[in-house]
């Protein structure tokens, strides 16, 4: 059973706001107006077996992580109702991580990558996850979606909160590893529904089954090799996304998603990786 003690730390409740410094057009479509996230970089219409055309401005910046705040990684304030969370990380109890979950500045301190980001035009900055000697399930980097907007820098500890993802097909960014780090990893979007109530959801143990909890839809993927980027786009259609099947079999609802994290799949590895420019992609 994994029982995940996962800290939200609200490290400013500054809004973020406009369109940071990537010059998003607010006419464009689908043609490669977001820099790397053009036609090809993710394939076209249709492709990975969502189905019908895709999009990427439709109306608001489907932009949920870039981390180009030099003191914090956030969920970026966009959407209606708008997004909002930050970045922590979370372990089995038995690893060694940086940063160390609890940290106030979990777990981005604005640090640049050695080869460069994957689009320099895009920003400087990306996310740098770090974790080794995991001996139960593992470790992983996550965050929530829809952490209710505090004007006073209160942290939230109630109940875990969805985000209505009904209107996206896909999540896509840019990842890369380190010399030395494992390479697979699985990218999670835990519901309510299989996270327990002992950790906010609405997954009940008794009903389910002891350790029946937490066996969340996503889908595996493979760094490229050390020091280069690579962009990655899970369509929400495809049949590798979907539960591992250990835990209660919960059928996949875009309405109930509480958040994102991206997690150990190899036991006892070490992992050194970095992250950057995520978006979500609209169903045209």
């Amino acid at each position: 059973m994994r029982r995940i003690a996962i800290a939200i730390v609200m490290v400013s409740a500054a809004v973020v706001g406009g369109c940071e410094a990537r010059n998003l057009d607010p006419d464009a479509g689908g043609s490669g107006s977001l820099g790397g996230l053009g036609g090809a970089g993710v394939g076209g219409a249709g492709a990975g077996g969502a189905g019908g055309s895709v999009c990427f401005y439709c109306g608001e910046p489907p932009l949920l992580s870039d981390f180009e705040d030099p003191t914090v990684a956030t969920i970026v304030r966009y959407g209606s109702p708008p997004r909002n969370g930050y970045w922590y990380t979370y372990n089995d109890g038995t690893c060694t991580q940086t940063p160390t979950p609890g940290d106030p500045n979990m777990p981005y301190v604005g640090q640049a990558p050695p080869t460069g980001v994957p689009n320099a035009a895009m920003g400087a900055l990306s996310l740098h996850a770090m974790w080794s000697g995991c001996t139960t399930w593992g470790a992983g980097i996550g965050a929530e979606l829809n952490v209710p907007i505090s004007t006073d820098g209160a942290i939230y500890v109630g109940p875990k909160r969805p985000y209505d993802l009904t209107a996206y097909a896909a999540i896509t960014f840019w990842a890369r590893g380190e010399l030395g780090s494992a390479r697979s990893l699985k990218i999670k979007l835990p519901m309510r529904a299989t996270t327990s109530i002992e950790n906010g959801g609405t997954c009940d143990e008794e009903i389910r089954g002891v350790g029946m909890c937490g066996d969340d839809w996503g889908e595996v993927f493979v760094l490229p090799a050390a020091d280069s980027w690579k962009q990655f786009t899970i369509y929400f259609s495809e049949v590798a996304f979907r539960q591992d099947g250990w835990g209660a079999e919960i059928p996949w609802d875009p309405k109930d998603v509480t958040s994102i994290r991206i997690e150990s799949v190899t036991l006892g590895a070490t992992y050194d990786f970095w992250l950057d420019d995520i978006y979500l992609i609209r169903l045209r």
